[in-house]
């Protein structure tokens, strides 16, 4: 799941994860986003899957300080054995943020990358993974701003 600051990837990875589940399928929530986190603590890849909750330490909150650290969400990856695997990541798009992308892509090579909202930083991001199957849905209307706190 890629897209930009607040437009509702969180919400989005959790309602697939409950309609997974629904639908008896083992599933995974890995949340690689280490500062919004919808699994686990701050700074950290967390992996929540029929096994329990799975973390690998980051040590910081900011993804650009953090983000050549992926052996942490490639391992937890790995390690699930679940059928569904769902994966967060953060708003970063641009500067950073778009090499950060093509690195979890890259590490995880998806089945499916799902592109939420619209622009340009997101288009240039499916661009570079071109090889794979994208799904692009528009932004939430319920998804609202955090605050930086």
């Amino acid at each position: 799941m890629v897209g930009e600051r607040d437009a509702g990837k969180s919400t989005f990875c959790r309602f697939l994860a409950d309609q997974a589940i629904r639908s008896s399928r083992s599933t995974a929530l890995l949340d690689a986003d280490v500062g919004q986190k919808i699994v686990g603590p701050p700074a950290c890849v967390t992996i929540d899957d029929p096994h329990g909750l799975s973390l690998a330490f980051v040590g910081s909150t900011d993804p650009v300080l953090g983000w050549q650290r992926l052996e942490g969400t490639r391992r937890l990856a790995q390690l699930t054995d679940a059928d569904c695997l769902i994966v967060n990541t953060s708003g970063l798009l641009v500067g950073p943020g778009c090499s950060l992308k093509a690195a979890k892509i890259d590490a995880l090579r998806p089945a499916l990358l799902i592109a939420v909202g619209e622009g340009r930083a997101l288009e240039q991001i499916a661009r570079a993974a071109l090889d794979l199957l994208i799904l692009c849905v528009p932004s939430s209307p319920e998804a609202r701003r955090k605050t930086n706190g």
